[in-house]
């Protein structure tokens, strides 16, 4: 007898159910999808306590009798009709599978009716298997139930995570889809608890404030952009409002959130020298694509998509996110200390809030002042004084700004050796004394060829020996002394020569071929500004001060310093009333 058998249909059915259905939360993002391919306008979700049992009424298109008796079989669907389809999808769902898959390891119950009908329809299945069908009163629209999910398949059961986490799985599959559809109303309940609401009037940030808080949402700046069949749309978050995980960068395409690692990289690209080491934007991106252009049938769960043109993809949204950062205040210190409208500091990643009160406003902590762009305000302001020799204090119309001496000449300097790579040599402030440094012989060799760039940056050095470097200048912004330690000194030399074994061949040969840097340009440019830099702990007059305020005003980038440390942090004086008890005034 031979061992290949054709596996009976309830064997196949239990096996399309894992493939789509492997927890709660994967049940409900179908169960919503459907929805919204129906046509729905307001969408209420109701999650158990711990997620046994699920609810989605909608006041979309509903179903004929006819169809809500055949809707749960496997590839029943009314969103493909011929093969040529699939390469046009323009439906959430489109395979069948979903409601066949809950069915077979669940009971659902349907409860539909038309708009042109008086009369609803109600389906009973249990395990795949239809128990009762007939006419019901129902309002427009449809509501499935679900209930005792895996209750046939107990293995499937055991792998299941807590409830309060099968819950919040649940609650951020709704938070998705709501955020990828803001022209639906989405009311969700977990525990009995409304865990959000949005309002469905098509204003994405309207839909974030429900999802992340009125606070997060305020804050963010807008982006926009299209090319080609793909235009970009979406909302920022500034420098400042960052995250440990990507976990707050959401990507939407044709309204399918989806984890896509082109988008997710181009975003981070886009803010390049604004980021902490270990920080990742908030960030929601939406694109509206061709469906010819995007395939989105390459993951079981349609997670993930594939587009033709990957490449314009990633420029589009790089471009998108730096002129969306044009516009960026600086950092705030109010944004990360005053209590949130929900009473939190910050939602915790994932976790959407809990909608505020209408006793308590969603008011931003800081003034209309404090929301101009940073160089509009660095142009106005007064230094006032040095707190610690690191920080500058200034004076601006309506907030206290606090600069760090260090990172802003690291900006200004790197800045300065950028526009030095096509143009005339950057300026160099010449040491009183030449400084000789004794580097291993290793060190010293594989500098040579480096060293030419290096002085047309402002780092003016030659070798003196086989294991001696005489620096005689340094990066500087003009008329603002620098005066390194030799320690310093010799610790950027050395930082110099770790970063030259991924260096190309006679690095000397390809240094101005190019108008953009390359990457190791870039981290020997970082390096050099950072270690040139005056250091914390330097007294400064009030002219340096004054020096470098003026010259951040004038910078490509015055919000972070090239490893993406911030350069200026704003208090407003709306927050320092509030501290000491003032009354704002009006």
């Amino acid at each position: 007898m031979g061992k290949i058998v054709q596996l009976p249909d309830d064997v196949i059915d239990h096996i399309a159910a894992g493939e789509v259905v492997d927890r709660p939360a994967s049940a409900l993002k179908e169960l919503v999808e459907n929805a919204i391919d129906a046509n729905a306008r307001r969408i209420r979700i109701d999650v158990a306590e711990d997620a046994s049992a699920l609810r989605v009424s909608d006041d979309g298109e509903g179903m004929e009798p006819e169809d809500a008796e055949i809707c749960f079989l496997r590839h029943a669907t009314s969103k493909l009709r011929r093969r040529e389809d699939l390469a046009v999808v323009n439906t959430l769902g489109f395979r069948g599978e979903a409601l066949a898959a809950i069915a077979a390891v669940a009971e659902l119950e349907i409860l539909t009716r038309p708009r042109h009908r008086p009369e609803g329809f109600r389906v009973i299945i249990a395990g795949g298997q239809k128990m009762s069908a007939g006419p019901a009163p129902a309002p427009e629209g449809t509501t499935v139930w679900v209930r005792r999910l895996f209750f046939n398949t107990p293995a499937r059961r055991r792998y299941l995570k807590s409830g309060a986490a099968e819950q919040r799985a649940c609650v951020e599959a709704a938070a998705r889809i709501a955020l990828g559809h803001p022209g639906v109303a989405f009311e969700v309940t977990a525990g009995r608890e409304v865990r959000f609401a949005t309002p469905g009037d098509g204003d994405i940030r309207a839909a974030a404030a429900a999802v992340i808080g009125p606070q997060e949402a305020g804050v963010l700046l807008p982006a926009g952009g299209a090319r080609g069949p793909v235009t970009l749309r979406g909302l920022i978050g500034p420098p400042d409002l960052t995250r440990p995980r990507r976990d707050h960068l959401w990507t939407f395409v044709n309204g399918r959130w989806v984890q896509d690692r082109t988008v997710a990289t181009a975003a981070v690209r886009g803010f390049e020298g604004r980021l902490a080491p270990g920080r990742f934007p908030v960030a929601f991106v939406y694109l509206d694509v061709d469906p010819s252009w995007v395939d989105v049938n390459v993951h079981p769960a349609k997670l993930f998509v594939r587009f033709r043109d990957e490449h314009l993809i990633f420029s589009l949204v790089v471009t998108a996110v730096r002129e969306a950062l044009r516009s960026a205040p600086p950092v705030m210190l109010a944004a990360r200390s005053a209590p949130s409208p929900t009473g939190q500091l910050l939602s915790p990643p994932g976790l959407p809030p809990a909608p505020a009160k209408a006793a308590e406003p969603a008011a931003l902590p800081w003034g209309a002042a404090s929301r101009e762009p940073l160089p509009a305000q660095l142009r106005r302001l007064k230094a006032v004084g040095q707190l610690f020799a690191t920080y500058i204090l200034a004076e601006a119309p309506g907030a206290l700004m606090v600069v760090d001496q260090h990172v802003a000449h690291e900006r200004l300097i790197f800045e300065q050796m950028l526009k030095a790579r096509a143009g005339s040599p950057a300026p160099a402030q010449q040491l009183l004394a030449p400084v000789t440094l004794e580097l291993t012989w290793a060190a010293a060799e594989a500098l040579r060829p480096l060293l030419p760039w290096l002085g047309r940056v402002g780092l003016q050095a030659e070798a003196f020996g086989p294991r001696h470097v005489l620096v005689r200048s340094l990066p500087a912004v003009p008329g603002f002394p620098a005066a390194p330690h030799e320690n310093e000194l010799r610790a950027l030399f050395e930082a110099l020569a770790r970063e030259l074994p991924e260096l190309p061949e006679a690095p000397g040969a390809h240094l101005e071929e190019s108008a953009a840097p390359a990457p190791w340009e870039l981290r020997l440019l970082k390096n050099v500004a950072c270690k040139s830099a005056v250091k914390a702990g330097t007294a400064l007059n009030t002219a340096a001060m004054r020096m470098l305020v003026e010259g951040l005003a004038l910078a490509d980038n015055p919000y972070t310093c090239p490893h993406g440390r911030p350069v200026v942090v704003s208090i407003p004086v709306e927050e320092l009333d509030r501290r000491f008890g003032r009354r704002t005034p009006p």
